[in-house]
Order: C-alpha cells, then structure tokens, then sequence
C-alpha cells in the first residue's frame, strides 16, 4: 500500500523521502497532536452543519410531534 506522506517532498533547501518526507509533513502540519485536533475539530463542526441542516428541513414540514402523557 502507498502512503502519500510519504511521497517525495521538497523542504525548500533539499528532497525528502520515505519517513524523512513523512516527518516533515507532520512537522509543518504542526505535529500529530495539531493534525488529531484539527481532524477532530472540523468532523464535530461538519457533523454540527449536518444537524442544523437537517433540522431546517424538519421545519420546513409541517409535521408536529404528540407526546403521549404516561
């Protein structure tokens, strides 16, 4: 299997390969940490639009919700 941060990378000064390319990727993208925080910030924020989204177009119906008393 190919890992694309891996691919070749040109830091500005020279080419870098395999591991070396990874890390410098890693290292620009502001460590694993940045790239775990950053994944999990935006998938929260797109799942968020989700909802809001979905819940226009519930309002757009005209349905309305019974609540049986117990």
């Amino acid at each position: 299997m190919s890992d694309s941060w891996c691919q070749p990378f040109w830091d500005g000064d020279k080419w870098l390969y395999g591991g070396a390319a990874r890390n410098a990727r890693i290292a620009l993208a502001g460590g694993v940490q940045k790239i775990c925080h950053d994944v999990a910030t935006d998938a929260a924020h797109q799942a968020l639009l989700r909802v809001e989204k979905a819940a226009k177009i519930a309002r757009k119906n005209n349905v309305v919700a019974l609540h049986k008393a117990a």
